[in-house]
């Protein structure tokens, strides 16, 4: 009966260690800190530069607690997509000081999220913006 249940235990660990390696590999991880405190009305943004992405996919933007940001969907031609720089507002809750632990996913339709490459997404940033 010992010998049954270590088997098990060792099974649901190494379970366990698998799914999260390919939760690791789902998303890639940014570590981003605001240049100064925001001042009055200054609300802080995510820039996200992408290159071109395959037809209907996107990327989602979120904090490593899981809290979606938003989405990047591209709406270029097919074939014409070269890429673009869009901003997303970042709730003051995402921050923990003055610092945004992201996460990216690439989504495409009819296969799992992964990871964005290199090309996908050239750069992210936190930049400071005028508030409303």
């Amino acid at each position: 009966m010992k010998r049954i249940l270590s088997t098990a235990l060792l099974l649901a660990g190494l379970n366990g260690c698998w799914t999260s390696m390919s939760l690791a590999q789902q998303a890639k991880s940014f570590d981003l800190s605001a240049s100064r405190q925001p001042s009055n009305g200054e609300t802080i943004e995510l820039q996200i530069v992408t290159g071109p992405l395959p037809p209907g996919a996107k990327v989602v933007a979120m904090t490593a607690q899981g809290q979606a940001l938003g989405a990047i969907v591209p709406y270029a031609l097919p074939g014409r997509d070269k890429g673009s720089t869009v901003t997303i507002a970042v709730p003051p809750t995402a921050l923990v000081d003055q610092h945004l632990h992201l996460q990216l996913q690439l989504v495409e339709p009819g296969k799992p999220p992964r990871a964005p490459d290199k090309d996908e997404v050239r750069g992210v940033n936190l930049v400071l913006s005028p508030g409303p």
